[in-house]
């Protein structure tokens, strides 16, 4: 049964202006993500599936901490074989939830759960197991045997929107097409993405309803992008962050409302939803928001187990390490976690560490 609950949308909700269908994409590039994916698909379908992210199993130490590292400094194969994973995972039928794919899935988990830790203590523990369960998935479903990336914003913070995540070819596909146009009564701030990777997906989620519609994108002005970044992801402007907010709560606050939310901003589309995990670009998105709290960690012994605010933003429970991180029911198989289980990135349970903190 899926969970519902009372807490309000901590994105806002945009203007409709996405389109159920997209133009196919006939580059290369798709062509090989296709049979790359399709290859797997076959493979996996032939068994019985079981929908268990064998990853979360914890192991009892962390001998081996596998590395994190930023896209940019990934090879081109590497590129090539995370961006066919995770276009595979969006073809994967859902064992549980009708009409839908394992992308969809963790796409409604994140408006229908992780939405009640947003602008709590719960938010950064929260997201960095279900980025560790999207990895999961990955490996479990798609063959992949890598590590999820993470995009450093502060490299790009000139200019947003030029990053080379927005590559057509060894990277995510750049923004919505403008001349796309939207026959939805509801929809997104935003047009079809039509080129790239994932040209023509589909989403079916939209604000926790079933609702398919093209894969959005609908980025801001160059000059407004410039604006924000100068402001909220120049690297002096995180290494600040880090190192002055010494209160736990008061650095996830700032980081949240600031930096975190600078790339739903700009980009808009899916991104500036509750299913903002409809765009594949989160997941590295929130590995830079995980590196930045590890970078937080870093900076002394008590940062690693310091934690308090509200557990939840829909209550006023002050927040324990000791509480379970709550993903419903909506992911079957999945090792239960509390707070303290992911606290360390080197634990037996998540085992990696990032490449290079905020200051490097």
């Amino acid at each position: 049964m899926l969970l519902t609950g009372k807490a309000s949308p901590k994105y806002s909700l945009l203007p409709d202006s996405d389109s159920p269908t997209a133009t196919t994409n006939e580059k290369p590039l798709r062509s090989r993500l296709l049979r790359s994916s399709y290859a797997v698909i076959a493979v996996l379908l032939i068994s019985a599936v079981v929908y268990v992210v064998l990853l979360t199993q914890r192991p009892s130490t962390c001998t081996q901490p596998r590395l994190r590292q930023e896209w940019r400094t990934l090879t081109q194969d590497e590129k090539q074989f995370y961006l066919a994973a995770a276009h595979c995972l969006t073809t994967v039928p859902s064992p549980s939830l009708p009409n839908a794919t394992i992308h969809d899935q963790f796409s409604l988990l994140h408006s229908r759960v992780g939405n009640y830790s947003h602008n709590a203590a719960s938010f950064l523990p929260w997201h960095r197991f279900f980025v560790h369960a999207y990895e999961g998935a990955l490996h479990e479903y798609c063959g992949y045997d890598g590590i999820i990336p993470y995009w450093d914003w502060s490299l790009d913070y000139e200019n947003l929107l030029k990053s080379p995540i927005w590559d057509t070819d060894n990277g995510f596909g750049p923004d919505g097409d403008k001349d796309t146009s939207s026959d939805m009564s509801r929809g997104i701030n935003g047009h079809c993405v039509i080129d790239g990777p994932f040209a023509g997906l589909t989403p079916v989620y939209y604000e926790g309803a079933y609702k398919p519609h093209c894969l959005s994108r609908g980025f801001l002005d160059e000059k407004t992008v410039k604006r924000v970044g100068n402001l909220t992801m120049r690297p002096s402007v995180l290494q600040e962050l880090v190192q002055s907010e010494s209160s736990y709560f008061d650095f996830l606050l700032r980081m949240e409302t600031m930096s975190h939310l600078t790339i739903p901003y700009v980009v808009q589309g899916d991104f500036r939803t509750v299913t903002a995990p409809n765009d594949p670009v989160f997941y590295l998105h929130h590995g830079q928001v995980d590196r930045l709290w590890w970078s937080w960690q870093q900076m002394s012994s008590e940062r690693k187990i310091e934690y308090n605010g509200p557990a939840r933003n829909d209550e006023s429970v002050e927040a324990d390490v000791d509480d379970e991180l709550d993903f419903g029911d909506m992911l079957p198989g999945l090792t239960r976690a509390t707070v303290g289980d992911v606290m360390d990135t080197e634990s037996g349970v998540l085992c990696y560490q990032y490449d290079r903190s905020v200051f490097e």
